[in-house]
This record gives C-alpha cells, structure tokens and sequence, in this order.
C-alpha cells in the first residue's frame, strides 16, 4: 500500500508524497464566469497537492470576455505577481495577430525577463497554429530553447492537427497540447501522440488537463509516458481544485507503475523546462555497532 499524507484540506493523497510535483497549466487573471485566483489561493493549491511549481499565464490576455488587457501589460502584470514567489512560474501570453503583438516582443522577453515559455490560444486569435504568421514567434522560442503551449479546443483551428504540423516544423521546441481532454478532440490528439512517436520528426506532449485517470492510463498505455505531462488547469474548479486534483492524483498513482507516474507529474516537465532532478533524500545515518 501506498503511503497517505494528509492535504491542507483535510483529503487523502496515495500519490506518492515524495515526488515534487509541476503543474504545467495554471493561470492568474479571469473569464466570465471564473474570478480571478488570488496569491493565497494559488498558494494554498500548490501546498495541498504538492507541487514544487506551477506554470502560470495571464488570462486577461486572453480576450474571451474577460478584461482583454494587451499583450505588453497583461505579462507585466504576471511578472509582477510571480515575483518573490518561488512555486509560480510564469508563461508569456502570446496575441498573434492582434496589433499589440509582435515577436520581438516575445523574443526580447524570454531574453530579459524569466519566462518558462509562450502561450498560444488558436481558439481565440484565429490562427492555426501551422499558419505562417506563428513562425517568427515559433522562432524566436526555438532560439531561446523554450516550449511551446497551445490551448487546444475542438474547432478549427486549435485542433490538434495543426499543432503536430507546427511542430514538426520546429523540431527543437517541445510542443505541449493543453485542453484537449476538455473537449471531444481528444482521440485526435492521442492520434497525433501516436504519428509523432511513430515518426520520430516533433517534441510533442500532451497535459493531462481535465482527462480521467482512465484516459491517462489508456494514453500512456498507448504512445507511453514520456510525453504526457501533469496540467490541471489551476484553478479552474476554485476552491473544489485540489481536492479534485488530489483524487486524481491518487487514482492515477494506482493505474500506473512509479516510474510512469514520477514522468507524468514531474520527470517530463523537468525535461522540458531544463530544470535539474530535485536532489534525493540523505539515508538515514547507521546506528552504532556495539553501541
């Protein structure tokens, strides 16, 4: 039996306490219908489910509904909230196509400012991802050695398709798929998983998102796991967030072996984010012989 440790709220996790978790899809700012998360908020989720970091970008950006806030002063506003805070770890919002965005915006911000990444929502902009206006902003991420995170959704054009062919086209950028198991897309995605293991051409991997611990099972059983990784989309469901979350881990940690488990939560976004392995636990010291 797995060991239990007790969460913030008061819930179960047989999940593996000793793996530092990172969550790679998180968010500050709001959408109708889903307030804005507060530090104490984010804080509190990441203490309760364990995890060492959460990738955050700023959904004011997004203009959704929301407060549509321009590209230049929605990441500065994430800057600031992720300064001095150890466990948040901000993504660069991406506009394409909007006239306040620009790649050597981007560029000149992973450059100076300590960004993990960019995101990119094609739902939202209308701009498939394998469109060629996205080549400069996929270019100057290759050049900074950072991934790439797409907000997959079930039209045209962030389906998962013109993700692969993006990334097929950049095959030094790992390429991550979040909100696909929100939505009926994704057996695409899992089928451009497959075709991208197969051909060997792209860095793709896909976020767990809102899958079931069964999908991921099945996923991992099918292209392996080595590019899925854990995004929970924090924090989508409020104050139900970990605890969901936590049920998810602990039902997930009882399909998988340890191994693919420690890859999921934490070994592949390591990879991806060049974050070097959390150094192991001392043993504890011999007792005295004879003593």
């Amino acid at each position: 039996m797995r060991p239990i440790y007790r969460t913030a709220h008061g819930g179960q996790c047989r999940a593996h306490p000793s793996i530092m978790r990172i969550d790679v899809h998180g968010h500050i700012g709001e959408l109708p219908g889903r307030p804005a998360p507060t530090g104490e908020d984010l804080a509190e989720y990441v203490k309760a489910v364990g995890v060492e970091r959460l990738l955050v970008s700023n959904l004011d950006a997004a203009g959704n509904g929301g407060p549509d806030c321009e590209e230049a002063d929605a990441n500065h506003a994430l800057l600031e909230r992720c300064r001095g805070v150890a466990h948040l770890v901000p993504l660069y919002w991406c506009r394409v196509g909007r006239s306040d965005s620009h790649p050597y915006a981007l560029a000149g911000a992973l450059a100076l400012e300590p960004f993990a990444g960019a995101v990119f929502a094609p739902g939202t902009s209308g701009i498939s991802p394998d469109d060629r206006i996205m080549e400069p902003y996929l270019t100057a991420l290759e050049r900074a050695g950072r991934p790439a995170f797409f907000l997959t959704s079930r039209e045209p054009p962030g389906r998962p398709q013109p993700v692969y062919v993006a990334a097929r086209r950049h095959p030094g950028i790992p390429f991550v798929m979040c909100n696909a198991a929100t939505d009926t897309h994704w057996h695409e995605a899992l089928e451009v998983m497959r075709r991208s293991r197969e051909q060997h051409g792209a860095q793709l991997y896909l976020a767990t998102g809102q899958a079931s611990p069964d999908d991921v099972h099945a996923t991992v059983a099918a292209v392996g796991a080595e590019h899925i990784v854990f995004g929970s989309d924090a924090l989508r469901f409020g104050a139900d967030h970990a605890p969901r979350i936590q049920r998810f881990l602990s039902e997930l940690a009882a399909k998988l072996s340890a191994d693919a488990f420690g890859r999921v939560v934490s070994g592949n976004a390591r990879r991806i984010l060049r974050m070097p392995l959390p150094a192991p636990a001392p043993r504890p010291a011999a007792a005295p012989v004879g003593g």
